[in-house]
């Protein structure tokens, strides 16, 4: 049948499909376009959660927390501070679980939301994120050799009020801490005080490795002699600088005028005594620098007071926390002697023999053996065979030099930080003392320092991110 005008008309006339047609297209643009940008909003929360992911990851591994419940704890609460917590729910959009109960390797994932902005308007109001950090420790063996400066320039003060000694305790106990030393997990750490001299402990007397003289008192004849007495008068007191392990500090003399007032007859009966307090002296070349004892004996140095004496590899770690607590400032600087005991305490043979095989693969994992060596100055005191107290620093240099190279032509790993060193000749010693350039640290203030030492403790405990 034929259309009568009117269908004709309005088979004709397309212009509302037009307009619903133009409303569809645009609809699905507008999504899309949407859809897109509120894709890019989620990626973006996406790398912020998985860098803050990592870094908290990062935090609980150095922390001394050992159970997934409170490795989680301070993970999330690192979290908190960081500016991503805005898109998530701790603690429940966080799981932590362990991957390596035995190296304590683990996983950390997030879960958060990203708000649409277009996609809402769709029913879509969320976008949900997810990532995850997982970190590997090394399961290596580890033997760790602290060996500190104990000088009397450690007595320094900081900006914040601590002394240098105090810096490093600290330091040093969540260094302790955070590599967790136990019987369990083979890792085991030695304490190496140094000032002129290493203290071996008194009970080390009779070991066959030391040559020691017994404690002694002479008394000789009642002598009397006849002496001028003199009576002082106008004294004052001039202030001067006095120089001790390198720090000048201002000191009062006095001085005063004198004149003879007539004289006295003196008696006294001379007394001479030898007492042995754990110092080590040095033994006669070529075996100065050399480490183990090599049938030849290290000599102990009677009447002189050095560092607290040296722990010996413990696996226990609340006696190599007690070793820090102990430690004392005191007496001149010579960093070699600190350097040789180091390697003495790593060492399977005599004089310390807690010390394991080393690694038959030259890789040094099982065991890693690592020397920490800290100062915060240069050399005050050398060698004098077999006493500490020649001043000649070039020569204290070189033979520290020599010490570095045999640790590290036997496989141990050396660190070594300076703590305020001022002296260029005495930093580049160091950074040529260390294993490679990226193992030396250089700080000269207590938070560089305390940096310093977590970036180690990260380093030995292998940390890694692995996804």
């Amino acid at each position: 049948m034929p259309l009568s005008p009117i269908g004709r008309s309005f088979r004709r006339d397309t212009r509302g499909s037009i307009a619903i047609y133009f409303a569809a297209t645009m609809t699905l643009a507008f999504a899309a376009v949407g859809s897109a940008v509120d894709y890019g909003r989620s990626l973006a929360v996406q790398t912020q959660m998985q860098h803050a992911a990592d870094a908290a990851a990062l935090a609980a591994a150095v922390s001394s927390e050992t159970s997934e419940r409170g490795l989680k704890a301070v993970a999330d609460k690192f979290l908190l501070k960081n500016p991503v917590s805005q898109y998530l729910s701790l603690p429940d959009a966080s799981d932590l679980k362990f991957m390596d109960r035995k190296s304590g390797s683990f996983e950390y994932q997030l879960f958060g939301r990203s708000e649409n902005v277009v996609m809402s308007l769709f029913g879509y109001p969320v976008t949900e994120v997810a990532v995850k950090s997982a970190v590997n420790l090394n399961s290596s063996e580890l033997e760790l050799a602290l060996v500190l400066d104990n000088t009397y320039s450690m007595t320094t003060v900081g900006a914040n009020k601590r002394t240098r000694l105090e810096t490093l305790k600290m330091a040093s106990k969540d260094l302790i801490q955070a590599i967790k030393p136990n019987p369990n997990n083979n890792v085991r750490v030695a304490v190496v005080p140094f000032v002129d001299y290493v203290n071996v402990g008194l009970e080390n007397r009779q070991a066959p490795w030391m040559s020691v003289p017994p404690d002694s008192k002479t008394v000789g004849e009642r002598v009397c002699e006849v002496k001028d007495v003199y009576e002082k008068f106008n004294c004052r007191y001039e202030d001067k600088q006095c120089e001790k392990d390198g720090v000048s500090e201002e000191c009062e003399k006095k001085i005063c005028e004198k004149r003879k007032i007539g004289t006295e007859t003196e008696c006294s009966t001379p007394t001479e005594e030898f007492e042995w307090r754990g110092c080590v002296g040095s033994r006669p070349e070529p075996f100065s620098t050399a480490p183990n004892a090599d049938g030849v004996p290290y000599p102990g140095v009677m009447n002189k007071s050095c560092a607290t004496e040296v722990t010996p590899l413990t696996s226990i770690e609340g006696r190599a926390i007690s070793a820090i607590s102990a430690m004392e400032a005191r007496n001149e600087t010579y960093i070699t002697a600190g350097m040789l005991w180091g390697i003495n305490v790593l060492t399977p043979e005599a004089p310390y023999t807690e010390g394991r095989a080393f690694d038959s693969t030259n890789e040094n994992r099982f065991p890693r053996k690592t020397i920490i060596l800290m100062t915060d100055g240069t050399n005050t005191r050398s060698l004098k065979q077999p006493y500490h107290n020649g001043e000649d620093k070039e020569h204290a240099d070189t033979m520290l030099l020599e010490e570095c190279n045999i640790a590290k032509k036997l496989g141990i790993e050396v660190f070594t930080v300076s703590f305020g060193v001022t002296d260029k000749s005495t930093e580049d010693l160091l950074m040529e003392c260390a294993s490679s350039p990226d193992k030396f640290f250089d700080t000269d203030s207590d938070e560089e320092f305390l940096e310093s030492f977590g970036a180690i403790s990260s380093d030995l405990k292998g940390i890694r991110l692995v996804k």
